[in-house]
């Protein structure tokens, strides 16, 4: 079961409560694997706090990570675009 009680944060934000209903459907579905993308910055978000707990909850549900953090430009897109790409499996 994934509980909001992880996050510092109030009902009714967007992207928590996102973030908790995606976890809730891998939690359902249980997928073997499972690819997550968001913006560099959530690694240091909240002091590193949020990344935390974004591990935490997929560890809780029985999955390893493997993330990188990759930019656009390298890959013949026009513009400086970094992301982070997190295989959960």
């Amino acid at each position: 079961m994934v509980h909001k009680a992880y996050l510092n944060s109030k009902d009714g934000d967007r992207e928590i409560d996102s973030f908790y209903e995606f976890a809730r459907l891998v939690d359902e579905i249980q997928p073997k694997v499972f690819i997550y993308e968001n913006v560099q910055g959530l690694i240091k978000h909240d002091k590193g706090r949020t990344w935390q707990v974004v591990q935490r909850v997929f560890d809780s549900l029985g999955y390893k990570i493997h993330s990188q953090v990759l930019d656009a430009v390298n890959y013949g897109l026009p513009q400086k675009r970094r992301r982070i790409f997190v295989v959960w499996i």
